[in-house]
């Protein structure tokens, strides 16, 4: 997960070793799962194909705009891209 690893710390600016990663069930498109960093703060990711990445960075569009609204809670979105085959979008 390194290279995941590596785009939290560049986003965050703080740097982010992961030290567990728990599956979350409740969707059948994406991988889900819960990542917990050394340091204990944790992240949402989702992780799909990598021709899956246009669909992540319009969700990551989206939910930057509906939060920009402050009508309801939504995730703050900390990255996206793609690491080895594999595209993912990380949420707080």
């Amino acid at each position: 997960m390194s290279e995941i690893d590596d785009a939290i710390s560049s986003a965050t600016g703080v740097q982010f070793k992961s030290q567990s990663s728990s599956s979350i069930g409740g969707g059948c498109i994406n991988q889900a799962s819960k990542i917990q960093s050394v340091d204990g703060r944790t992240f949402f990711l989702k992780i799909n194909q990598a021709s899956f990445l246009p669909f992540f960075e319009a969700e990551a569009e989206a939910l930057k705009e509906i939060r920009s609204t402050q009508t309801i809670m939504v995730p703050d979105v900390i990255t996206h891209g793609v690491a080895k085959d594999q595209a993912f979008l990380v949420l707080e």
